[in-house]
């Protein structure tokens, strides 16, 4: 690819986006820490380093864009392993700051090797799936392109970063885009929802809720299939009316006679496959939420336990534990609609906010 090709070929909206954000953050940067007019020259100021980063940043995405791809093809994967092992080296010889050992520093300055391992990642990623004939099917294929991100965000996770961590889950949506089976996806989000749900509420609940949902997917696969569909409906309006109203196990004694007549439908099909899927992933999902509460009350310690309260159950926590979301809000109240305009912030002028910038 000739430089003038590489140049054209550009795709100004995402470049237009992404330095959009670069923009905003800078602004937002300079808002939290402002200290006067012409301060953020001050090279020893957050501002001053974050300009100097801007430019340099700059640069380098120029000198990107007119190297010939192919040469990053062939650098991708050598790329990537230094990545790791910069992964390996910073919980061996990094600096713990904050709780996180996350860091190296050097002469002063700090380093933060995810920063360089999204990169990395994200060319090894890209050089994969952009191999002659390649196809997301077979567990082979499957089972490298997972290794590729899930890797380096495990070493991620042991730093402990969780928030970056999960930043590397986002190289799934090229993976989708390479052909990586939707059904995948679908068992990814039932099972973050059964995470979830169960610690929102009670076990119990959520017996009621996967057997709802099963029924769901036996409704789907039946000849009749608005009939069923409007039967689980009415089902489904009277366990929410009556949950907590009638005994539980009345409740579930309906339900499983539910169930019986649905899997019934499916015997007489002769759909044997979906009726034995259908029980497992219900025995499994059953399974799994009496698991994440035993684990969520016997296994996280006490500060993890809040993080999760703060974001799912407020009113269980504590003052302490709520101060950020509490600020918050009070920012966004006092600002309204419209804002109380640029630098003219009140939460940040008088230092509510710790850790601003």
């Amino acid at each position: 690819m000739s430089r003038r090709k590489s140049v054209v070929t550009i795709d100004w909206i995402l470049l237009s986006v992404f330095l959009s954000i670069v923009l905003i953050g800078w602004l937002m940067l300079y808002a939290s820490s402002y200290e006067g007019p012409g301060w953020w020259f001050d090279l020893d100021s957050s501002i001053g380093r974050q300009t100097i980063w801007v430019g340099v940043s700059a640069l380098a995405l120029i000198a990107v864009v007119n190297i010939d791809w192919r040469i990053w093809n062939s650098l991708a994967y050598p790329i990537y392993f230094v990545c790791i092992l910069m992964l390996i080296a910073v919980l061996l010889f990094g600096k713990e700051i904050k709780g996180a050992t996350s860091w190296f520093s050097i002469f002063g300055f700090s380093l933060q090797p995810s920063e360089f391992a999204k990169i990395g990642t994200a060319l090894a990623i890209a050089a994969f799936l952009g191999k002659a004939k390649m196809k997301m099917e077979g567990m082979k294929n499957i089972a490298i392109a997972f290794s590729i991100f899930l890797i380096p965000s495990l070493l991620v996770l042991l730093q402990p970063d969780a928030g970056t961590a999960m930043v590397f889950m986002a190289f799934l949506i090229p993976l989708y885009r390479a052909g990586l089976n939707a059904a995948l996806y679908v068992i990814a989000i039932s099972l973050a929802s059964i995470l979830i749900g169960s610690l929102l509420w009670s076990p119990s609940a959520m017996v009621i809720i996967i057997l709802l949902a099963s029924y769901l997917f036996l409704c789907l696969n039946m000849e009749h299939r608005r009939n069923a569909l409007a039967a689980l409906l009415l089902l489904s309006l009277f366990s929410l009316a009556s949950y907590g109203f009638i005994n539980y196990w009345l409740l579930v004694l309906i339900l499983t006679v539910a169930g019986v007549i649905y899997y019934f439908q499916l015997f007489k099909k002769a759909k044997y496959r979906e009726m034995t899927l259908s029980i497992v992933v219900v025995i499994a999902a059953i399974m799994m939420s009496f698991g994440t509460q035993w684990g969520f009350n016997n296994m996280l310690k006490p500060h993890q336990q809040a993080r999760i309260n703060v974001w799912l159950k407020p009113h269980l926590s504590d003052k302490e534990d709520l101060y950020n979301l509490i600020q918050s809000k009070t920012a966004i109240g006092s600002g309204g609609f419209s804002g109380k305009g640029f630098l003219n912030g009140t939460m940040t002028k008088l230092n509510y906010v710790p850790e601003q910038n």
